[in-house]
């Protein structure tokens, strides 16, 4: 509307059809890359710093496999990503062969695609098909996904030592090496993010079949086969979900987008028991049901941004298997469970944003497991209620990591006992924080 006169607005899109519904005036169809440029590109990603001069046999290859990627910049860094691995003649080889049995249609390039996700390893083609859940063009936050991996038991620890958040993280570095995905940032608070190529979200998509898939409109590809479901525009109570429901009763992951889901979610949580993760943001819940304690399975609960919600009931301290519990700006929330020692597999607590808690909890020095608790609250009366955890918490919590604020340092103990209260903290031990803030 505030457009100058004679100001032009620019559609891009892949279908024609959509240029059409604009009225546009004009329609300019996009080209592949020139040959020269394709190959300008192509090199670099396939072969790195490697000597052309002393690769001509790939040299050759290169440039007929280079003819199946249609001049798409996508599939080209794909396929270049997946050779700059491999060095040998038969490798390449191969990989022209299993293209070449491709049709060559530059309009459909998802097939070009597939051979690099045919190629990835074994335990990271569950982790892309995952993907599939997050809507289309949206920024995915990299720590979410890992913990949601996670959750779900794809990433695969070698040793007792190794951490699996480590372990995912590389998961992630190969994904994006691959061109899988794209555009990482990261905000001021230093979390990270990335997107993936509307192509690649078609190939999650396409990978994932009726296993994993968001649903909006269209409830017809929904199948007793279906593990993982994200709603989106469709709401969870209307009659075709419903009864679809009644029989897919193995669903591992749900998320929940939209207020109008927010009566759903007591059926829900009483109907899928083997629930891994259960992502129940922005609802605007007031009280979550007591019937949370039944999801003995679950491993990621995201209760964010539900502003209303003062405390959880008692029996969410029955999920031993919970790594993640998210209650990031539930801006009312004013206590957390008084018996959370027994969350004995919990690694995040995200509460950040969570202004009216006073104190933390007796007991969650016991979660040795924690690496995510950016604030810790020194409680007003720690010596005098045994529910108050005073400092002394964070002795053991040694595996902290990223940010870490310690807020209303005054409620300590005053005198000689005040001092020794805050040695207590035992801060020299945690080597993994990052940012520490004391106020």
């Amino acid at each position: 509307m505030g457009g100058e006169k004679r100001s032009k607005i620019i559609v891009t899109t892949r279908s024609e059809k959509v240029a059409l519904i604009m009225g546009a005036t004009f329609s300019y169809h996009l080209k592949g890359l020139p040959e020269d440029n394709s190959w300008s590109l192509f090199k670099q990603l396939a072969f790195g710093r490697r000597q052309l001069v002393e690769n001509q046999s790939l040299v050759t290859i290169g440039k007929e496999i280079l003819t199946n990627c249609g001049g798409v910049p996508l599939a080209i860094r794909t396929v270049g990503s997946l050779l700059y691995l491999k060095d040998t003649e038969t490798e390449w080889l191969n990989v022209k062969n299993k293209l070449w049995q491709i049709a060559r249609d530059e309009t459909h390039i998802l097939p070009t695609l597939k051979v690099s996700y045919d190629y990835l390893p074994s335990h990271l083609k569950p982790c892309f098909a995952y993907c599939a859940l997050f809507p289309i063009s949206r920024r995915i936050k990299k720590g979410t996904l890992i913990k949601m991996w996670m959750a779900q038991g794809f990433i695969h620890s070698s040793g007792k030592d190794d951490d699996l958040e480590d372990i995912a993280d590389e998961y992630f570095k190969e994904l994006l090496f691959g061109s899988f995905f794209q555009d990482v940032g990261e905000d001021e608070n230093g979390y990270k993010s990335f997107k993936m190529h509307d192509l690649i979200h078609d190939l999650a998509r396409l990978v994932a079949g009726i296993d994993c898939f968001i649903v909006n409109t269209n409830v017809e590809n929904m199948s007793e086969r279906t593990y993982c479901m994200a709603f989106d525009s469709i709401s969870c109570l209307s009659r075709e979900v419903s009864t679809f429901m009644i029989n897919a009763r193995k669903i591992r992951t749900l998320i929940l987008c939209g207020p109008e889901q927010r009566k759903a979610h007591d059926t829900l949580i009483s109907s899928f028991i083997c629930l891994r993760t259960l992502d129940l943001q922005g609802l605007g819940i007031e009280n979550l049901p007591k019937s949370i304690g039944k999801l003995k399975h679950l491993r990621y609960l995201d209760l964010s941004w539900n502003i209303n919600m003062a405390a959880l009931p008692k029996s969410i301290c029955k999920l031993q298997n919970l790594q993640t519990l998210k209650l990031s700006y539930c801006l009312d929330f004013r206590r957390l469970p008084v018996d959370i020692r027994k969350l004995v597999g919990l690694r995040h607590l995200e509460i950040e944003g969570c202004n009216d808690l006073s104190y933390m909890p007796f007991g969650l020095g016991e979660l040795t497991c924690l690496q995510t608790l950016p604030i810790f609250i020194v409680g007003k009366d720690s010596s005098i209620s045994k529910a108050i955890g005073g400092i002394g918490e964070l002795n053991n919590l040694n595996h902290l990591r990223g940010g870490l604020q310690i807020k209303h340092l005054e409620n300590a103990r005053n005198g000689t006992s005040r001092l020794k209260e805050l040695k207590g903290a035992n801060l020299k031990e945690k080597k993994f924080i990052k940012k520490l803030t004391l106020e």
